[in-house]
């Protein structure tokens, strides 16, 4: 399932739920379906598919051999960051960092404006 797809049919199963126990009638919340969106859900959120996240794209490139070289060069600048390799038709792109504001991205983006010149701030 896409991201759209879970928060669509989240909120149609709590709206349902909600709605149901109101009337009282049966309860969802054991039903099979919610739990998997729950699941589902949970490991979105995790693997950061799901939720506001700001990242900072360094590069988008034509060749893996260019994004690799852009994140060994990366890592070593600034290690305490996570950096992830996207493969976007027709395009590699370098991702780094993974922040909850646009703030604390920005931060980031002003250290490593100089060496990356192609960098910017976005929220994916």
């Amino acid at each position: 399932m896409n991201k759209i797809a879970v928060k669509a049919c989240l909120f149609f199963v709590l709206t349902i739920t909600f709605d149901q126990m109101s009337y009282g009638q049966e309860d969802l919340r054991s039903s099979a379906v919610l739990s998997e969106l729950i699941s589902t859900k949970s490991k979105m959120v995790k693997n950061s598919e799901l939720g506001e996240r700001y990242k900072v794209q360094l590069i988008s490139g034509s060749t893996l051999e260019e994004a690799n070289k852009i994140e060994r060069k990366f890592k070593s600048l600034y290690p305490g960051y996570p950096v992830t390799i996207k493969y976007e038709t027709p395009n590699y792109k370098v991702w780094a960092g993974e922040f909850v504001t646009k703030l604390e991205a920005e931060r980031l983006f002003i250290q490593l404006r100089d060496e990356f010149k192609s960098a910017f701030v976005f929220k994916p």
